[in-house]
């Protein structure tokens, strides 16, 4: 009856799969609670792409999820992303990580520009949410640190193929490893780069490149959602078919 009357009245739909309601619908929520955790690896894999785990599939229901948070501030799914995000930083550490060594989590940062008319810095709040569901999974600390900048203007990714796309970000982004710990003397910890959702990989070997140059260690990276199957890039060999992983 909620639902029924907030579709009447205000054309509220669940981001994820469009059902009248007020928030996110049992059956996306069930979905995205079952979704399976594991590497993303990119095909082609741009130079620097570096070992990354995704909480979920990037499918229809996710994309759903993502844009209304990101583009129609439809705050109700940050928690769910921020969970699946949690998981895979979880799995990178129980993959990759060794005992006792700190860790830290860099977001992709947003320009100025995005997150005034967005209202917020969406990738630090999910990486915010990601290291409360790491400490309640876990038991571990993962401290949440503006590690990058942006440095470079860059035109629209959309439209771009794979290898476009890295050219299009190649430089753009500055370590700035003082960022990256409490206290001036305190060493370093062992960075996993975060970012909302993975596409070519072209975002996350840039920031691996640039968090590298500054002599920064990077374990991996963390991504809620990643794609499964994306248009190759003109003269790859899976250009004839359709899609290729």
């Amino acid at each position: 009856m909620v639902n029924a009357a907030a579709d009447l009245l205000l054309g509220a739909r669940c981001p994820g799969c469009g059902t009248p309601g007020w928030r996110v619908c049992a059956d996306c929520r069930a979905a995205l609670a079952s979704a399976p955790v594991g590497f993303a690896r990119r095909d082609p894999s741009p130079p620097g792409y570096p070992p990354t785990v995704a909480g979920a599939d990037y499918d229809d229901r996710v994309q759903g999820l993502v844009t209304g948070f990101k583009e129609r501030g439809v705050r109700a799914a940050a928690p769910l992303l921020g969970q699946r995000l949690g998981l895979a930083v979880a799995r990178l550490l129980a993959a990759r990580g060794a005992p006792g060594q700190a860790y830290a989590l860099v977001p992709i940062p947003s320009t100025p520009a995005v997150v005034r008319e967005r209202g917020l810095d969406c990738t630090g709040l999910l990486a915010r949410l990601a290291a409360a569901e790491v400490r309640h999974l876990a038991g571990l600390r993962v401290p949440v640190r503006r590690g990058l900048r942006q440095t470079a203007v860059v035109r629209d990714q959309a439209g771009l193929h794979a290898r476009e796309r890295w050219a299009n970000l190649s430089g753009a982004l500055t370590a700035v490893p003082a960022r990256l710990t409490a206290r001036p003397q305190t060493t370093a910890p062992v960075v996993v780069i975060i970012d909302d959702v993975t596409t070519t990989g072209a975002t996350l070997a840039e920031a691996h490149r640039a968090l590298r140059a500054a002599g920064v260690p990077v374990l991996g990276a963390a991504v809620a959602a990643a794609t499964i199957r994306r248009t190759p890039p003109p003269g790859h060999p899976a250009a004839g078919s359709r899609s290729a992983r």
